[in-house]
């Protein structure tokens, strides 16, 4: 099995360490940092005279509020998309992936997967997206009311109208089909309360009670802050959020980290942590985020995925294998022939819900539709971008010319053929039976000790 994401006990890190790295970054949350945003900042948790590094910050507190944008600052927010980025993810190896690449396909399918030469703008105009996303807008307006409104905030929680409790499977397909901008807090929030209606009211933590959680757990240094700390500049390349070290964003990115390591302590921090709470940030306060982060591991079985060995990842492997197998057996077959396991390239597409492998825009439908349905959506995702990708990794090619195929980021024509896809299979019967046979098979080579002999 290849490299697995890293988990750092706690034995092996500086307590004294910790214990500096939680005090620089308290102490920025309170003082700030210049140019939040816009410039690189100063690298200050890795200094080695520790007792004088907090003195020089008292410098930057006059320096960090400023009503006024330089121009420079101006230019640079202008050039930033609609998600906050200003510059291409990474410099990986990017393949293009056309809509006709995707399941189902027609019956003439004549575009292949290509290297592409810069970030995806085959996609629609602008003015197209305008007026889908406007629609989409109006429809959840519809969809949605708001249930409770916290005291001295302007923010609700959200559910269904109770005549859409009727129409869920409309509902549905509307998640699928990707939840506009406007409306994802509140639909995400939703989603992730309902994942826990399946819990026994006992057992089930209230926002109430993980927001007291989140503050108590963020005034106590932990062991792992060393490695949070060494992960949080380069968890998320080119937005604009996360952009200065030790801006808002990486000071709040750190805070979901420290907290949400220190919740589980069977889990503790993991690296594939990191892309994921940077996403919930893009539309949560830190807090919130730390909500959504214990929903996705308590409900979602990200506990499994994260804890020591990551059994839930072998299991997502074995079921995904038993798909590509069903679906496209050339490449199963080929896959077998070459060696190539599902751990070389797909361990990081689940370790952080595809973050960095698919367009930002495609890796949140995936996870509307993922908080709706739950797990066997990622297997899906995984096996409709293997699928797209049979022409490039099947009979004829080798080795490292898959792995390469498999390993780099993918720009899309339309990710919602993509998730279309991931919709069209999960509502298939044979799908569905063989996930459910599969997982039964998997329980059972757990229970008999042969599991980790069954995934490639």
């Amino acid at each position: 099995m290849a490299a697995s994401p890293s988990q750092h006990p706690s034995a092996t890190i500086d307590l004294e360490s910790a214990q500096h790295v939680h005090q620089v970054y308290t102490y920025l949350d309170r003082v700030g940092v210049p140019g939040d945003g816009f410039h690189e900042g100063i690298e200050r948790t890795r200094e080695h005279r520790r007792l004088s590094a907090l003195a020089s910050l008292t410098q930057l507190a006059a320096a960090a509020h400023s009503d006024s944008l330089s121009d420079a600052e101006i230019q640079i927010l202008g050039n930033a998309d609609r998600y906050g980025f200003f510059k291409p993810m990474s410099s990986e190896r990017v393949l293009y992936l056309p809509s006709d690449a995707f399941y189902p396909t027609p019956v003439a399918t004549t575009s292949d997967p290509i290297l592409a030469t810069s970030p995806s703008s085959l996609n629609s105009t602008n003015h197209d997206l305008l007026i889908q996303e406007t629609n989409r807008i109006e429809k959840w307006t519809d969809m949605l009311t708001a249930s409770s409104r916290d005291s001295g905030s302007s923010q609700s929680a959200y559910q269904l109208r109770p005549e859409w409790n009727q129409q869920r499977a409309r509902f549905e397909k509307r998640c699928f089909k990707g939840i506009p901008d406007r409306w994802r807090r509140a639909a995400w929030e939703m989603l992730l309360a309902e994942s826990d209606h399946h819990r026994q009211a006992s057992t089930r933590p209230t926002i109430q009670r993980l927001h007291q959680q989140f503050q108590a757990l963020l005034t106590t240094p932990s062991e792992q802050d060393v490695q949070i700390d060494l992960d949080v500049p380069r968890t998320i390349n080119g937005h604009i959020f996360f952009h200065t070290r030790y801006g808002k964003g990486q000071r709040a990115l750190f805070q979901v980290l420290h907290t949400f390591g220190m919740y589980c302590k069977t889990c503790g921090y993991c690296q594939g942590m990191g892309p994921i709470a940077a996403t919930l940030l893009s539309y949560f306060s830190a807090e919130d985020a730390f909500v959504c982060m214990v929903r996705i591991h308590d409900n979602l079985q990200f506990h499994n995925i994260f804890s020591p060995g990551f059994p839930g990842l072998l299991e997502c492997f074995y079921i995904q294998e038993r798909l590509i197998e069903h679906l496209i057996p050339a490449v199963h077959a080929t896959f077998d022939k070459q060696m190539i396991s599902s751990s070389a390239y797909a361990t990081k597409w689940y370790i952080t819900i595809f973050a960095n492998t698919v367009p930002y825009e495609a890796q949140l439908r995936l996870w509307d539709a993922f908080f709706l349905k739950g797990m066997d959506v990622l297997i899906l995702a995984a096996v409709s971008l293997v699928y797209s990708l049979r022409s490039k990794i099947g009979p004829g090619h080798d080795f490292e010319e898959i792995l390469s195929t498999l390993g780099g980021r993918f720009e899309m024509e339309n990710s919602f053929r993509w998730l279309r896809s991931i919709r069209k299979l999960y509502n298939r019967q044979d799908i569905q039976d063989l996930i459910q046979e599969s997982r039964s098979q998997w329980n059972s080579f757990v229970r008999d000790g042969s599991a980790s002999k069954r995934v490639t």
